[in-house]
């Protein structure tokens, strides 16, 4: 199991009661409103080390939040349009030595933002350099994707991370991870489309479980998927119109039995992290007893 680092920056609680609110509305804001409330505090009674690594953690995550998304609509804000993802590949053919290294690029923005659509560039991939070169170009993106969310979490720290998507959310995705059964688990939500599966890498960041192991079964998940994307982006550039129109019918039966079942393969994940669980619990207090 991954060590966790011993310090971390937990606001203090504040001696103030605070004022009555909605309930429906507290969560992030009231989380962020205590983290600020105790900033100054928490700064005057730290070592200058833990000082420096909460300014850069608050940094790295404005840069996230906001400084991307920022440049985005401010220098491409047709990136956030259908046109722009629908047409990548034409682009791109113009500029085929850089196309590649673009790609990769794409596919890392993708992961660590994830409203991005990711077919798009998969298909781009594949239309330009094949199905084999397309398919190097999403598992590098992938790979590189995956490890900087994984390793940005780990350094951001539990609390940043519930700050921006949520306890509640966090807690019970760590669950999954922190399971002996984790393995598994990570393999079928990467492997099953429809899961929600845009938390994974930044919650395994903060779990007990290893990068190694995380990023080789998300990778394996992810493969049929990335495969039949790359397959529809292939025959997109060979204008093959027959095996577009098969494996689109493909593609809607199996999304079609996924989203039909997906309620089923929900349950039955929650149930492998919750039986893992109970396992655990009593052998805790077994072991107690003696």
């Amino acid at each position: 199991m991954k060590e966790r680092p011993q310090e971390e920056l937990n606001p203090r609680p504040s001696s103030h009661e605070p004022p009555p609110s909605d309930p429906k509305k507290e969560g992030k804001g009231k989380r962020m409103k205590s983290f600020f409330e105790n900033a100054g505090e928490n700064f005057q009674s730290s070592s200058k080390m833990v000082r420096f690594r909460a300014v850069a953690k608050l940094a790295a995550l404005l840069i996230i939040v906001i400084g991307i998304p920022v440049l985005i609509l401010l220098y491409k804000p047709e990136m956030i349009s259908n046109d722009y993802w629908s047409s990548l590949s034409v682009r791109l053919k113009s500029h085929p030595y850089i196309g590649g290294p673009i790609l990769v690029l794409l596919q890392v923005i993708q992961i660590l933002i994830c409203f991005l659509p990711g077919q798009p560039i998969q298909f781009a991939s594949s239309y330009l350099y094949g199905i084999l070169g397309g398919l190097l170009i999403s598992v590098v993106g992938a790979v590189l994707g995956t490890t900087i969310t994984y390793f940005l979490a780990d350094f951001l720290g539990r609390d940043f991370i519930h700050l921006i998507f949520g306890k509640d959310q966090v807690e019970h995705s760590m669950r999954r991870l922190n399971s002996r059964r984790a393995y598994g688990i990570i393999f079928l939500i990467y492997l099953i489309p429809g899961i929600p599966k845009d938390l994974m890498s930044y919650v395994a960041g903060i779990s007990d479980i290893e990068w190694k192991p995380f990023l080789a079964l998300s990778t394996l998940g992810r493969l049929p998927a990335v495969m039949v994307s790359l397959t529809f982006g292939y025959f997109i550039g060979k204008r093959n119109y027959l095996a577009l129109g098969i494996i689109a019918v493909l593609m809607v039966i199996i999304l079609v039995i996924c989203f039909k079942n997906r309620r089923r393969i929900m349950d039955r994940i929650e149930t492998m992290a919750e039986d893992q669980a109970e396992k655990n619990s009593k052998a805790s207090k077994k072991a107690m007893r003696k």
